[in-house]
């Protein structure tokens, strides 16, 4: 402020250094006659005496005697409600913020829905048919395994029991079969992901980079997958309930959460690497600190042993899980074989071939996550983790390393990669932190819509295989 009161008086001295100013000036005096003194207006003081100004006249609220109730006063905060406040203020702001992006996503999934048979106008379906069109792949598997059980393909022990489960379930309750309990389930369970994620994110890196990562996983290529009848969403909210939980020293809640992530997908098993990393680390790395919670890291692999167990008396087969994997022609050799092969058949292709471009889309995805995940661990850049949280650098970089190693049959030596990579969420917090950019959000929410666009629309259509 200037030297010059709200009074209109010169203070006479300099605001900053405290010394002495000009000689203070009078503003002109206010005659107590006048309507500013009538209501109370300020008036000089060196008026002379029979021109003081009368006291500010009584504002009608003050005439009336009290009632007893004071409106003015707040009410008292009840105690429950004062200790649920600094609780549950964080997940309200995580589910407003996953809400947006979660109904935007359900609108725009609908509008692809119905618009994408524009392009084939002698076969567009009745419109109580269009949830049919969802009805592709992996999907033919889980809602097949929950009306008919395991026995009906040699190749259904591939999929991991829980998201069959639910689906059997709650297919009383739809109508039409399993299809539409499977893409509920999926929905929801895209909500709680969200949710989860960004309350992680929130928790390590601040609101504005958790709001990023959030709209960053759903509007990537494959982030269709988290509402489509999958288990995707379901195991990536698993994962995330885990890592969480770890994080605030709740390990019997992260290792059940463990148990049903191996139960939904076998990278559940993974789980135990960056779960046991936090349990040490939050003890210093002595093992005389460890307690009887450790025990808990016993649950990880209960949800597999439980599949075992169950086909074994179903198919006569504990490791008919494994087995299944031949139908994809799966097999493991050295981290890195699987992205050369891609390579040299980028090579053998003609460059706009459906699957030489789908391939290219796969080795970019893996490729991609690989760098922003090295990109973390350089030290004094404003893109690099904490050593506290590099519990999510071995999460992602454990499943990352066992997927390079694992190839699929000619010519999908990267099946589904694009799809697996939502699970590799710690990548999309990079590119959240990288969202500081203004240019770089605009450049990639473009390009990650539009694709997403490309790959959803030829899979509804039958067009080409997705992922």
């Amino acid at each position: 402020m200037n030297d010059i009161d709200i009074y209109g008086l010169h203070t006479g001295r300099d605001p900053v250094n405290g010394e002495a100013g000009p000689k203070a000036v009078a503003a002109p005096a206010v005659p107590v006659d006048s309507p500013k003194a009538a209501v109370g207006a300020p008036v000089l003081d060196d008026s002379p005496t029979d021109e003081r100004p009368a006291p500010p006249v009584p504002s009608a609220a003050k005439d009336v005697e009290p009632d007893g109730d004071n409106d003015d006063e707040p009410a008292e905060t009840p105690k429950w409600r004062a200790w649920m406040r600094p609780w549950m203020e964080p997940w309200v702001r995580s589910l407003r913020a996953a809400l947006g992006v979660w109904f935007g996503a359900i609108a725009a999934y609908l509008f692809v829905t119905f618009f994408a048979w524009r392009f084939v106008p002698k076969h567009i379906p009745p419109v109580h048919d269009l949830m049919g069109t969802w009805y592709k792949y992996d999907t033919v598997f889980y809602v097949r395994i929950a009306e008919d059980g395991y026995l009906w393909s040699k190749f259904a022990p591939a999929f991991y029991p829980l998201y069959p489960a639910l689906i059997k379930a709650l297919n009383p309750i739809f109508p039409g079969g399993g299809l539409p309990a499977g893409l509920f389930i999926s929905i929801m369970f895209g909500l709680v992901a969200l949710v989860m994620l960004h309350r992680l994110v929130d928790h390590e890196f601040g609101e504005k980079v958790a709001s990023r990562t959030t709209f960053y996983i759903v509007a990537f290529p494959a982030g269709f997958f988290l509402f489509a009848a999958y288990n995707e969403s379901l195991y990536l909210a698993l994962v995330l309930i885990s890592l969480y939980a770890a994080r605030k020293g709740n390990f019997w809640v992260a290792n059940v959460a463990a148990a049903f992530a191996g139960s939904t997908r076998l990278f559940g098993l993974l789980l135990a690497a960056p779960l046991i990393y936090e349990y040490m680390r939050q003890r210093g790395w002595s093992l005389r600190k460890i307690r009887w919670d450790a025990l808990s890291f016993g649950l990880i692999p209960s949800g597999v042993v439980a599949f075992a167990i169950f086909l074994e008396r179903t198919t006569g087969d504990w490791l008919a899980f494994s087995h299944a994997q031949d139908g994809w022609k799966r097999k493991y050799d050295w981290p890195g074989v699987p992205m050369w092969k891609t390579l040299k058949l980028l090579n053998d292709k003609p460059f706009l071939q459906d699957w030489r471009l789908l391939q290219l889309v796969n080795l970019a995805v893996v490729a991609g996550a690989i760098i922003l995940l090295l990109l973390a661990l350089r030290r004094r850049s404003r893109l690099s983790f904490r050593p506290d949280q590099y519990y999510l650098l071995v999460y992602a970089a454990v499943p990352i390393l066992l997927f390079i190693s694992t190839e699929t049959g000619w010519p999908n030596y990267l099946m589904s990669a694009t799809r697996i990579g939502l699970e590799w969420f710690p990548a999309f917090i990079i590119l959240g932190m990288m969202g500081r950019s203004r240019a770089f959000e605009r450049f990639y929410l473009l390009l990650a819509i539009m694709a997403q666009g490309m790959f959803l629309a030829p899979m509804l259509l039958n067009i080409q295989f997705t992922a």
